[in-house]
């Protein structure tokens, strides 16, 4: 098949909800053809014209749910408007593979970045600014909050890898550590400080009740140790 500049230019474009990944040939009518993502993180080849067109402008289980993004504002080319449609993805799409971590546990969006006829976007680009690099996404600040100004930022992975709930810094006699570097510490599993947190008990009563009953070993006692 004869590869155009027209249908290079094609790459990474963005079609309402679909991006384009690569060239997919022809189909059974000898129609030109890509594969597409669509938000949701689902693929699918869609013929060139019909992109145009318009005819199609998400996948069928977006499009059934009304999940479409239309670009008034010529950012639709930027890496930061691919996050946002990302984030509205996870956060809207029932059938998003994250969507459980996310719009499934109850995390939304705030009203500014959800304004119509492309205002949402560029709320959201007037209060994150651009990406400071390639290895920069959007990160909550609070994990339980919702994507607003007041809770997101720019962070990498390593950054945002330290702001999980295993990485909550505890403060105890004066000493502050993670819950990781607690139960490393300690010899325990995290999950089981992050419980005891969770149901309510104080930093002190996580860290020193005891745990292995069998063996009484009381955990208080090893913190004097560090």
């Amino acid at each position: 098949m004869l590869i155009t500049e027209e249908d290079l230019s094609l790459l990474n474009r963005n079609f309402n909800s679909w991006t384009v990944l690569a060239l997919a040939g022809k189909d059974k009518s000898k129609k030109k053809i890509v594969l597409c993502r669509c938000v949701c993180g689902s693929l699918s080849c869609v013929r060139i014209t019909v992109l145009f067109q318009e005819k199609s402008k998400a996948c069928r289980r977006c499009s059934r749910i009304g999940i479409i993004i239309n670009v008034t504002h010529g950012y639709c080319y930027t890496p930061e408007y691919r996050i946002w449609q990302a984030m509205k993805a996870r956060i809207n799409n029932p059938n998003s593979k994250f969507y459980h971590r996310y719009g499934g546990r109850g995390i939304k969006i705030c009203d500014r970045w959800l304004e119509s006829d492309g205002q949402g976007f560029l709320n959201f680009l007037e209060d994150m600014g651009t990406k400071p690099s390639e290895k920069h996404s959007i990160d909550r600040i609070n994990n339980d909050g919702y994507y607003e100004p007041s809770n997101c930022r720019w962070a990498t992975q390593v950054e945002q890898t330290n702001n999980t709930g295993r990485n909550k810094r505890l403060l105890y006699k004066g000493i502050e550590r993670s819950i990781s570097e607690w139960s490393r510490r300690l010899r325990c599993n995290p999950n089981t400080l992050t419980g005891r947190l969770k149901r309510g008990l104080t930093i002190e009563e996580a860290l020193a009740i005891p745990i292995d009953k069998s063996k009484r070993r009381n955990i208080k006692k090893n913190i004097k140790k560090y």
